[in-house]
């Protein structure tokens, strides 16, 4: 059976987009939102799925920051728990484009992302949707985790209240993987298909003996008629 399932088409996985539902508090100030989250792609009964901890907002997909504060860092753990490659895509960072008072804090906010010291983007978070910015997709081959940092700053210039005009932007990630067999390998349904197979083969083998043995007799019978 493992032979049979590893000719089989390769099994397209989707996922749906990662849309950050968690529920935020009204008032909430940018102490109080997460510095780290960790979204893990994991396959659960042979289905894929995307799961973000924790599910609150963090500091880069509700910025909150005042205008000459505090630089505020974290980090976003990308991870592959499966036994399998998958490619992860970023596909948009949802921006409020109907909220002109948002969309002029985001154009005056700078964002930094970075991955292992390397650039990513670095700009105005207004801009990461356009060429150049932060869009991208990647494999992530079984075990594999990769960690991107941001730091978020709003200078002097930006004369608006944050926390006042400001909305939140949903980061879309989704997932693809491949595997070469349709649904997991079921050990124990294998060893009952191997039972059943004996047991018609040994059937048959009994039928055939019958077969022969009543030809015999036949045969035998027919012989002495004769004579």
């Amino acid at each position: 059976m493992r032979k049979i399932g590893a000719l089989l088409a390769a099994l397209l996985l989707p996922l749906f987009s990662l849309a950050a539902a968690a529920e935020t508090e009204t008032g909430l100030s940018v102490g109080d939102q997460p510095m780290q989250k960790v979204i893990s792609f994991e396959i659960e009964d042979n289905v894929g799925c995307l799961i973000e901890e924790p599910r609150e907002y963090t500091f880069w997909e509700y910025p909150l920051l005042t205008a000459g504060g505090k630089r505020k860092t974290g980090s976003l753990k990308l991870c592959n728990h499966t036994s399998q490659s998958v490619h992860l895509y970023l596909d948009s960072v949802t921006l409020p484009y109907e909220n002109d008072a948002a969309l002029e804090y985001l154009a005056a906010l700078r964002i930094t992302i970075t991955q292992g010291g390397e650039e990513l983007y670095a700009g105005p978070y207004s801009k990461l949707n356009d060429a150049g910015g932060i869009l991208t997709d990647f494999y992530l081959i079984a075990g594999e985790e990769r960690e991107w940092n941001f730091e978020l700053f709003c200078p002097f210039s930006y004369a608006g209240e944050a926390e006042k005009v400001s909305e939140p932007c949903v980061w879309n990630f989704r997932a693809t993987a491949h595997t070469s067999r349709v649904g997991p390998v079921n050990v124990e349904s294998e060893e009952s298909w191997q039972q059943k197979a004996a047991i018609l083969l040994i059937g048959a083998v009994l039928v055939l003996v019958v077969c022969v043995i009543a030809g015999l007799v036949h045969y035998v019978r027919s012989a002495r008629h004769h004579k």
